[in-house]
């Protein structure tokens, strides 16, 4: 079939996609350590291969308008040894450099856990190809956390930031390439998953789409989000703080930051 219909700028329209009918593989590469049994390597493939998995490859396809070029690979490891070697925080499960890396606990087998990490780190590939590796850190983790289900309300956005500011977007660029603490993490990655939840609500996921897909086409974050929002990156900011009801609040604090 074809492929997905154009953007439509500034608009709130929801883009549907054309469906690609194409046979899909994931890539998979599953190192066991002996602490994974056979049966668990095999729930886990054929969960990768033909069930959820590949369920949620064809969603995230649809919505962010292109298929990977090639199969995604995928590596679980049993424990957190390779994680603890490239000096990943203990709370982070999952990384994605081109591979997807997973840590799975060899007594856990297929978990709701590893799922939602497994979808997370699929739409890092996702965000990472649709944009020509152009997307700045908070667009992919706040559309990495969407797409594997969580979802933030305004009650948990005030309760984050009673104590500190939100982060401008290019300030928040910068803390999200750096490993600070976990309170600081949480807050961060709060913060992303909150704007994509703005923009889902009052732009629409075509929208969001689309500002991906428009990086992707060598267009600037400020022109993209214009094209599609009619924002500038400073007024994103402004009209998220003016829906989250955190204006006054953070005026009250930012000169505590």
């Amino acid at each position: 079939k074809g492929g997905p219909l154009p953007c439509l700028h500034s608009s709130h329209f929801l883009a549907k996609f054309c469906s690609v009918n194409k046979t899909f593989h994931l890539g998979i590469h599953l190192r066991a350590t002996g602490a994974i049994t056979m049966a668990e390597q095999r729930t886990l493939w054929d969960y990768l291969e033909e069930g959820a998995s590949r369920e949620e490859y064809e969603e995230q396809a649809e919505f962010f308008g292109t298929r990977l070029p090639a199969s995604q690979v995928v590596v679980l490891y049993a424990g957190r040894a390779y994680f603890s070697l490239v000096a990943a925080p203990d709370w982070v499960s999952g990384v994605f450099d081109g591979k997807i890396r997973v840590s799975v606990d060899p007594d856990g087998g297929l978990t709701a856990e590893l799922a939602s990490v497994l979808s997370h780190e699929l739409a890092h590939a996702f965000v990472r190809y649709a944009s020509a590796d152009l997307a700045p850190g908070w667009l992919h983790e706040g559309l990495a956390q969407w797409w594997e289900g969580k979802r933030i309300t305004r009650s948990e956005i005030h309760d984050i930031f009673k104590k500190r500011s939100p982060r401008t977007l290019a300030e928040m660029e910068g803390n999200l390439a750096r490993r600070g603490d976990r309170a600081a993490a949480r807050a961060n990655y709060a913060e992303a998953l909150a704007v994509i939840e703005y923009l889902m609500e009052r732009h629409g996921a075509g929208s969001v789409a689309c500002v991906v897909r428009d990086l992707g086409t060598g267009r600037g974050l400020a022109e993209a989000l214009r094209l599609e929002t009619g924002l500038t990156p400073e007024e994103l900011f402004r009209r998220w703080k003016e829906w989250a009801r955190l204006t006054r609040a953070a005026d009250r604090t930012a000169a505590n930051p």
